[in-house]
């Protein structure tokens, strides 16, 4: 089965509308992550562009990071050692970029005679920034060369206030990247998004927990209402207006095993957030949790998670065993 996320490798990375040229850019944040945005990148082109026997072409600033982007790609098993994309009919070529067209050219065309030909589809261009400075009038020679193919450009540490860019005519353009995402995977700390699949699963039936389920899959993002919170726990934090969970193990005497506890999970189109606080656990009396997501102008993280496996299980057992309130809003 081929690899395809959706929005999963803008989590490094943060999207901007270029104006002057009218082309989107992707600009790097964590440069320890190019392996894994290069990755899901290369299968969502091939995804979303239905590419059959086609060629994407990366290019890089030097013979040292052509050689190394190369193993590590074979070592994930991205291509294999003929450069063809696993689990796909389309081959990846790798070029470092010299001030020589035609050696440019042939490298991007596989480099050997002998090789199946494949006609170019994408052009990824990676260190866009630095290309740019150092090789203007062969990335123009390029450009027109290549003008009706789909160009990615990925830029490193971008000063736009210095930086140069090409002049893409209007039958140039290309909006590919998404411009908002498609689910919270990716963006949100794993951890984090399994905790609360958890605590949902918990709920059983229950229509509020159920609506909200959804949103969290995505549906937040097409329209309608833009933010949901629930809030999970005992009377003490939420109040008896709210709906009330109705299976309660009977087993169990709900006053004496009563642990007072609250969950607040909030999500709208650019963040979400997730509240904890949990008494009587264990040896440390109170025990809180707070975390948010946000990507609405730069995607970051606030908030330690070190030990949320262990809190999610709390709260599941806490919610198995006891009255639990439950309110949408």
């Amino acid at each position: 089965m081929m690899k395809h996320n959706n929005s999963d490798y803008k989590k490094t990375f943060h999207y901007e509308q270029l104006l002057e040229n009218k082309v989107l850019v992707a600009t790097i944040a964590q440069p320890s992550s190019i392996i894994e945005y290069l990755e899901n990148l290369i299968f969502d082109v091939i995804e979303k562009r239905n590419l059959n026997s086609k060629r994407i072409i990366l290019f890089v600033n030097c013979l040292v990071t052509k050689q190394l982007l190369q193993s590590l790609l074979v070592c994930r098993k991205v291509i294999d050692n003929h450069k063809i994309i696993v689990n796909s009919t389309n081959q990846l070529s790798i070029v470092a970029v010299k001030n020589d067209f035609d050696t440019v050219i042939h490298e991007a065309a596989g480099g050997s005679i002998n090789e199946e030909i494949f006609e170019t589809d994408t052009c990824i261009f990676l260190y866009f920034n630095v290309l740019m400075n150092t090789s203007f009038s062969l990335m123009e020679q390029l450009r027109h060369h290549w003008k009706n193919k789909l160009w990615l450009c990925i830029e490193i540490e971008t000063n736009k206030d210095t930086m140069q860019f090409l002049s893409f005519e209007d039958n140039e353009l290309f909006d590919y990247l998404p411009e908002r995402p498609e689910t919270f995977e990716g963006f949100v700390n794993k951890s984090v998004l399994k905790g609360i699949e958890n605590i949902l699963d918990s709920l059983g039936d229950n229509d509020d927990s159920g609506i909200f389920s959804k949103q969290l899959s995505g549906e937040i993002f097409n329209g309608g209402k833009n933010e949901y919170v629930l809030e999970i726990g005992t009377s003490e934090y939420v109040d008896n207006n709210a709906e009330i969970d109705e299976y309660e193990n009977e087993e169990i005497d709900e006053y004496e095993n009563d642990k007072p506890f609250y969950v607040s999970i909030k999500l709208n189109n650019f963040g979400l957030e997730l509240s904890m606080e949990l008494q009587d656990y264990n040896m440390d009396g109170t025990k809180f949790l707070q975390y948010e997501m946000n990507f609405e102008n730069e995607i970051y993280e606030e908030g330690s998670v070190a030990d949320i496996e262990e809190l999610i299980e709390e709260v599941v057992e806490r919610i198995n065993s006891q009255k639990v309130n439950i309110r949408l809003t």
